[in-house]
């Protein structure tokens, strides 16, 4: 016999009302993650050292292994490597440096004709052999020693007979160092301590701030990455600041912290003694090859263009743990002021 209409419908109703607690829970549980859950964007110009800072996060939060990522950037390590010999082939050419060895012009012409966005792992044995036997030679050696004359180079030569090894897997430091531009948004969700910490990479966006920053709206901070060793660039640091204040004069983040991460302090600290700083600023009154002043004046040139809005400043070489692992740790907005306290003393 059928249990009467009512009996089920009240089993149904209870089996019903059972769930949308759940829900409600879990929705409950969701709403309050989301308010604990601090978001970070990620902005700067190009070649600032966002990719590396994010690389460096990524680190900290794994125990400094990441070594699955790390494998991926082979491909990188080998092209950084090629570019960089083919750069110093030519600059021997436009410097009037002679090879050494002058059958190295052969190993220089054939790794002329490989092109470095075609190249894959693993290096076959002549592109390794000639790699290995042109940084041997004295006269490349001594074009990559005045390498300042014709700009910089990605810092693998030095260690080409390691990063030529059959089963070559990146180091910590190799993973760091290699340049892998970010295309579009990316984002890396951490705990810290135990709050809930979300990082946005913006990437390198092409289009004018303005058409897209509002989608970014609520945001807990923006960390606004520029280079410090851009100085010399009149170009470059102008773009630089002047993405900066649209960022810090945009409506959408006036209630977001702002943190200034002025990096590559170490480069700026090799530049400014061959390079001084009163070159290309006028204003600037500090000593003539004086890192922490020049940093300090470079600053200003940032924070003045909003005075009257704070922004927490930080001095930083994104291969440097120490440094990402300050910035990063600024879970909480109460927080943010005694780091900034501590670390604008370095």
């Amino acid at each position: 016999m059928a249990p009467p209409v009512s009996c089920c419908l009240s089993e149904e109703a209870k089996h019903q009302k059972r769930i949308n607690e759940q829900i409600e829970r879990q929705l409950s549980r969701e709403r309050f993650e989301a308010d604990r859950e601090s978001k970070f964007l990620l902005l700067g110009p190009e070649e600032a050292g966002k990719t590396t800072f994010v690389k460096q996060v990524r680190l900290i939060q794994e125990g400094g292994d990441a070594r699955a990522d790390r494998a991926e950037h082979v491909r990188s390590v080998y092209q950084a490597l090629l570019g960089a010999m083919q750069r110093i082939v030519r600059a021997m050419d436009a410097l009037g440096i002679a090879y050494a060895d002058p059958s190295n012009a052969e190993s220089a012409m054939m790794l002329a004709g490989v092109r470095c966005e075609t190249l894959e792992p693993p290096l076959s044995e002549p592109v390794s052999e000639a790699l290995r036997r042109l940084w041997e030679d004295e006269g490349v050696r001594e074009c990559y020693a005045r390498r300042s004359e014709y700009g910089g180079l990605p810092p693998f030569l030095p260690d080409v007979e390691r990063v030529t090894r059959p089963g070559y897997v990146p180091s910590r430091d190799d993973y760091l160092r290699v340049r892998t531009p970010s295309r579009g948004v990316l984002e890396y969700a951490f705990q810290l301590d135990e709050y809930p910490v979300r990082l946005v990479d913006v990437g390198e966006q092409r289009s004018e701030p303005k058409k897209w920053i509002h989608c970014f709206e609520d945001v807990s901070g923006v960390i606004f990455v520029a280079p410090l060793s851009d100085y010399d660039d009149p170009d470059r640091m102008n773009r630089a600041r002047a993405l900066f204040s649209t960022i810090a004069s945009s409506p959408w983040f006036a209630e977001s912290h702002l943190l200034l991460v002025l990096n590559k302090k170490d480069l700026l600290e090799q530049k400014i003694a061959r390079s001084p700083l009163g070159a290309y600023f006028s204003a600037y009154r500090g000593p003539p090859g004086d890192a922490k002043a020049a940093r300090e004046f470079l600053r200003r040139l940032f924070v003045d263009l909003k005075p009257e809005r704070p922004v927490y400043h930080f001095f930083t070489c994104a291969i440097d743990t120490d440094d990402v692992n300050t910035v990063v740790d600024v879970h909480q907005g109460q927080n943010v002021q005694a780091l900034q306290k501590s670390f604008g003393k370095c």
